[in-house]
């Protein structure tokens, strides 16, 4: 009986232990670096987001409706260390499982997310149009963004 119930008590945490992994957020290392950038047709707008370790959010963003004024805005917020690894998290599923590539949709409006450590770089480019569908880590991820951005600079 006795055996019976270490064999129990064996086997349970062997679960726990599984299902901790599966469950767990990758842990940032100690150095590293997210750039999303977006780009397309001229009258649409184009960001490019940089966010590091250390929190500092800085977002860079062209209307090139605003001209004759100034078409570039940019943006610094720094975001709090629980949300920075939220991002990072959620960055690192978006570069580590890719959106499928659509060859039909070819009008230049295109979005990559790169994220940079000292000993790898993962990027995964893709068009605008299909985030939603068939990009929704990377529509997350945008998300966790935008909530440190004025509604009227969204990125995506």
């Amino acid at each position: 009986m006795k055996r019976a119930a270490t064999a129990l008590l064996i086997f349970a945490c062997v679960v726990l232990g599984l299902h901790a992994q599966t469950n767990e957020q990758p842990k940032p290392p100690a150095e590293w670096s997210l750039l999303i950038k977006s780009w397309g047709a001229p009258w649409e707008k184009k960001f490019e987001v940089q966010l590091d370790q250390s929190g500092s959010l800085e977002v860079v963003e062209e209307d090139k409706s605003k001209i004759p004024n100034d078409p570039i805005t940019k943006l610094t917020r720094t975001i709090p260390a629980n949300e920075l690894r939220q991002i990072y998290a959620q960055a690192f599923v978006s570069v580590q499982n890719p959106p499928k590539s659509n060859e039909e949709l070819r009008d230049g409006t295109w979005m990559t997310v790169k994220l940079t450590s000292r000993t790898k770089v993962s990027m995964v480019s893709f068009h605008i149009g299909v985030i939603q569908e068939e990009a929704p880590n990377v529509a997350k991820l945008l998300s966790l963004v935008n909530k440190h951005l004025p509604a009227e600079h969204q990125v995506y």
